[in-house]
């Protein structure tokens, strides 16, 4: 029990380095292409605020998870709502995607994987 106690006045990894190198591995990617986070709306925040700019649109399905549309207008961007197409989750690539307005100074796109989409 003495051994247990050892350390629990410091902090936890903030980083959860452990934790992303497992992931990484697991899924063969870099461990700094891996981000952990507390629940979907936790990481999602991050997301938003790393790579939306005011007047950059987000694209999203829509009846969808409610936060898109709260994080995209405090970011400043523009909400895209796609309706859902045979109430999937799906985007079509060469269609909706042409709504977007893509600056030529800046090209990203990030896709968000659901959990029982990744295999």
């Amino acid at each position: 029990m003495t051994q247990s106690l050892t350390g629990i006045n410091r902090y936890a990894d903030h980083r959860a380095a452990a934790l992303r190198e497992s992931v990484a591995g697991w899924t063969g990617v870099a461990s700094d292409q891996v981000t952990i986070g507390c629940g979907s709306v936790g990481i999602l925040q991050q997301l938003v605020l790393s790579y939306v700019d005011p007047g950059d649109d987000v694209v999203y399905p829509w009846r969808s998870f409610e936060i898109y549309p709260v994080f995209t207008q405090l970011a400043g961007g523009n909400s895209i709502q796609v309706p859902l197409v045979d109430e999937a989750f799906d985007l079509d690539a060469d269609g909706d995607l042409d709504l977007v307005s893509i600056g030529w100074d800046r090209h990203e796109f990030v896709r968000v994987w659901r959990n029982d989409a990744v295999k």
